[in-house]
């Protein structure tokens, strides 16, 4: 939890810059994963990593806007709320990936 409450003691400016890394990292993921699935001979394989690639795109989505609705407001306890869960979503979403394609 503590990790997770670090983006409110930086600048709004520091929390963006955060999290367009973090969506530019999560792309090429999503990227890589979109090239496995085109290698994969079994087509029951190649459809779960696309799914997986889609809902990891969906999660950046919802992660950028809870990131845009903190920096427009950074005192308002549900938009830090709701980016501390963006963030903890994201993480264990990809360590789910990592499990469901190793």
């Amino acid at each position: 939890m503590e990790r997770d409450r670090e983006f409110q003691k930086e600048k709004p400016r520091t929390v963006v810059q955060n999290a367009e890394d973090t969506a530019d990292q999560v792309e090429l993921v999503g990227a890589m994963l979109e090239a496995m699935a085109g290698q994969q001979d079994r087509p029951a394989m190649r459809r779960k990593i696309n799914d997986l690639s889609d809902k990891l795109r969906e999660k950046n989505e919802d992660l950028i806007a809870s990131t845009n609705a903190y920096v427009d407001d950074t005192e308002d306890s549900n938009n830090k709320r709701d980016l501390e869960d963006r963030n903890r979503d994201m993480d264990k979403f990809l360590e789910e990936i990592i499990k469901q394609v190793k």
